[in-house]
C-alpha cells in the first residue's frame, strides 16, 4: 500500500533523507536505496538481492560460466549456514578460476547484507528484494505521467489511491468471509485459520502437510539449550540433515533455514518437532501462537507509536485539502455515434437534396 507521496528537487542522496517525517519507531528491515541507511539508523539495511543477481549475465559471460550461474544459485539460495555458504562460494571459485573478477568480490564483500542466510534472522514478511515497489511503480503508471500538471497528477494520483484501496478491501474481504480448506485434523491447523490470512494459511498448511515424518534425534544439551537433528529429502537421490535448537528458557525452536523469523510461517522441521515433543496437538498449537502473537505485538508498537505521536504531531501545520474529480460537462455533439466510412458513402447516396416548390425540382 502507498500511503502518501512527496516531489523531490534531485536524486541527491540528501533528497532521501526522512528522519524528520519518519514516527519514533523505525521499522526492523528496510530493502531500499542506500541513502535511507542515513535516516533509519536502527533499521536493519537489506541490499535488494534481485538487483545483485540479475548482473550475473553481464559481469559472466552466459555461455562460458553456464554451469556455475546454478552453482551460484545453489550456494546463494540453498545455504542454511554462514559456514556452508562460504564454503560453496570458495569451491565454485576455485573451480571457474574467478579469482580477479572484481564484480564477485564487491558483492562478496557485502554478502552479509543480501546472502539469506546472514539475514533471515530478521522479520522481511518473505520479501528479498525490491521487487514490490517496482511493482507499485508500474500500476501508478497506469494513472499519472510526468507530462502531468500539478493538478492533473493529484486527480490522478488520488483516483489511483482510490482504486488501490478498493483492492485491499476485496482481498480483506476474501480473508474475514471465506475459510480455506483444512486438510488435516489436527487443533494446531484449526487455530492458524483463526491468525493467518487466507493466501497466507495456505503456503502454512504446505508446511504442515510436509512436515517430516522422522523423529529428531537429540545430539546434544545444556543448561538454556537442546540441540536436535532430523533429516531431509529434497529429492529421492539427497538426504540432508538439518539442525533444531530448542530454548529450554525461553519455550522457543528454530531451525537453520529460520523461516519463521523471517515470514512468519514454521518451517516443516519445526513442525516435526512440536508433533514429536509437544505431547499433544493443543500445546503445538499454543506454542506456534505465542509466537506468532509475540509479532503481532511488535507490529502494534509501531503502528500506535505512529498515531500517537509519529508523522501527525510533525505535520500538523500542514493543511488538509481535499481536490476532487471535476464534474463533468457534456461537450457539443457528445453522445452521436460514430459512423464508418463505407455508411457515410451509403447515407450520401441516398440524400438527393432538398425539394424547391418554386421550381418544382430537388437540388
Amino acid at each position: 500500500m502507498v500511503f502518501a507521496c512527496a516531489f523531490l528537487s534531485d536524486e541527491r542522496n540528501e533528497s532521501f533523507v526522512l528522519k524528520k517525517s519518519m514516527p519514533t519507531n523505525n521499522p526492523k528491515m528496510i530493502i531500499i536505496v542506500k541513502a535511507i541507511a542515513k535516516s533509519l539508523l536502527n533499521t536493519f539495511h537489506r541490499y535488494c538481492s534481485w538487483h545483485i543477481l540479475d548482473k550475473f549475465s553481464i559481469y559472466l559471460n552466459v555461455i562460458t560460466y553456464k554451469d556455475f550461474h546454478k552453482d551460484f544459485h545453489r550456494c546463494i539460495w540453498e545455504s542454511e549456514y554462514p559456514e556452508e555458504f562460504e564454503r560453496k562460494w570458495v569451491t565454485i571459485i576455485e573451480k571457474a578460476n574467478l579469482y580477479d573478477n572484481d564484480w564477485l568480490k564487491s558483492i562478496f564483500e557485502i554478502h552479509l547484507r543480501w546472502v539469506p542466510v546472514y539475514v533471515n534472522h530478521v522479520f522481511s514478511a518473505g520479501m528479498s528484494s525490491s521487487q514490490h515497489a517496482e511493482s507499485s511503480h508500474t500500476f501508478f503508471k497506469k494513472y499519472v505521467s510526468k507530462k502531468n500538471l500539478l493538478m492533473d497528477f493529484i486527480l490522478r494520483f488520488n483516483r489511483a489511491s482510490v482504486h488501490q484501496h478498493h483492492e485491499k478491501l476485496a482481498v480483506d474481504h476474501v480473508d474475514i468471509n471465506e475459510e480455506p480448506l483444512l486438510k488435516l485434523p489436527l487443533e494446531m491447523e484449526k487455530q492458524m485459520v483463526e491468525i493467518y490470512t487466507y493466501k497466507i494459511f495456505y503456503k502454512f498448511q504446505d508446511e504442515l502437510w510436509h512436515r517430516l515424518v522422522t523423529m529428531p534425534q537429540i545430539v546434544s544439551e545444556n543448561d538454556t539449550y537442546k540441540m536436535y537433528t532430523v533429516q531431509s529429502y529434497p529429492n529421492e537421490s539427497v538426504t540432508k540433515v538439518q539442525k533444531i535448537a530448542y530454548n529450554k528458557v525461553l519455550d522457543f525452536a528454530s531451525c537453520s533455514y529460520k523461516k519463521f523469523e523471517s515470514e512468519g510461517i514454521p518451517y516443516r522441521h519445526i513442525l516435526t518437532f512440536l508433533q514429536s515433543f509437544a505431547i499433544t496437538n493443543e500445546e503445538a498449537a499454543v506454542i506456534v501462537n505465542d509466537g506468532l502473537q509475540s509479532l503481532l505485538d511488535k507490529i502494534k508498537s509501531v503502528v500506535g507509536s505512529t498515531k500517537s505521536g509519529g508523522i501527525s504531531e510533525k505535520c500538523s501545520n500542514i493543511y488538509d485539502t481535499t481536490l476532487k474529480d471535476p464534474s463533468q460537462v457534456r461537450a457539443n455533439r457528445c453522445g452521436r455515434r460514430l459512423k464508418k466510412g463505407k455508411e457515410k458513402a451509403t447515407n450520401a447516396a441516398k440524400y438527393r437534396g432538398r425539394y424547391c416548390n418554386g421550381r418544382g425540382k430537388i437540388g
